[in-house]
């Protein structure tokens, strides 16, 4: 007879319902939880990506304001069209 009677591996939702043991991760259900959106999320995983070692965070890749996302990239490219406008039109000339 089988010593346990639930399924060892399985999907975050079944672990969080009772249907299997752990995910394929080794996450059990104390180690998951809902976030704000409902969605079934690591709770190590949802402090890190809250505070200071987020890697987007470090890399400046987070909203800043409103609709607006990463770092301002507009001197790059205003850089980089004058060049454009410039070859192109030494080109067009000959």
């Amino acid at each position: 007879m089988a010593r346990h009677r639930i399924k060892r591996y399985g999907t975050r939702a079944e672990v969080m319902n009772g249907g299997a043991r752990m995910t394929q991760g080794r996450l059990t259900k104390s180690e998951l939880k809902y976030n704000e959106y409902g969605y079934i999320v690591s709770k190590t995983k949802s402090i890190q990506m809250k505070g200071e070692k987020n890697p987007l965070r470090k890399l400046n890749m987070l909203q800043n304001k409103k609709g607006k996302f990463g770092p301002k990239k507009n001197s790059l490219k205003k850089k980089n069209r004058n060049k454009n406008k410039k070859n192109s039109r030494k080109r067009s000339k000959k």
